[in-house]
């Protein structure tokens, strides 16, 4: 229930305790094999019931590489609002303690894993709900477009003053 922003939401009663895991596999990923990975960010859409009684927020905030919860924990102590907002976790150059390849990140089993609280058991009960949990990867493609094909696109090289060419590359370049 957490692949989009469509209000179909992944839910969990929390009271001085912390929720399961909410678990997201399997994003499509296409990255270049070869490409350098430089950084990885999480948002996650999410809100709470209540705001009473110190609130609820992150128990964990993590990423799942070959099926296996990470580590490194990116959750932050913002207070849930009562209405959808989103929260980033890791960022542009941050590789959440560990090393990653592109096949890890296009790999079906990778995602990210996230928790709530509400650490006080005080009032109420707290409904939480994860409606979309965002992945960006950022990345540099090392591997250089190639020229595809080459044309001449212009009449008899020997009896124009210029000649023009027509190249296609593997990929858009500028």
């Amino acid at each position: 229930r957490a692949f989009s922003s469509n209000n179909s939401y992944a839910t969990a009663g929390v009271d001085g305790t912390t929720s399961n895991y909410v678990k997201c596999l399997g994003y499509g990923f296409a990255i270049p094999a070869g490409a350098t990975i430089d950084g990885i960010v999480v948002r996650v859409e999410r809100r709470s019931s209540s705001v009473a009684n110190g609130g609820s927020r992150d128990a964990a905030m993590r990423l799942v590489k070959g099926g296996v919860i990470g580590a490194t924990d990116r959750s932050t102590a913002t207070v849930y609002p009562t209405a959808d907002a989103y929260e980033a976790h890791g960022g542009l150059a941050d590789l959440w303690g560990t090393t990653w390849t592109s096949a890890d990140i296009n790999a079906a089993n990778f995602g990210a894993a996230f928790a709530a609280t509400k650490p006080n058991a005080a009032g109420g009960a707290h409904t939480i709900r994860a409606d979309h949990i965002e992945i960006t990867v950022y990345y540099t493609d090392s591997v250089p477009p190639v020229v595809s094909s080459i044309t001449r696109a212009s009449a008899d090289p020997t009896q124009a003053p210029s000649v023009s060419w027509t190249v296609v590359f593997s990929e858009s370049v500028t």
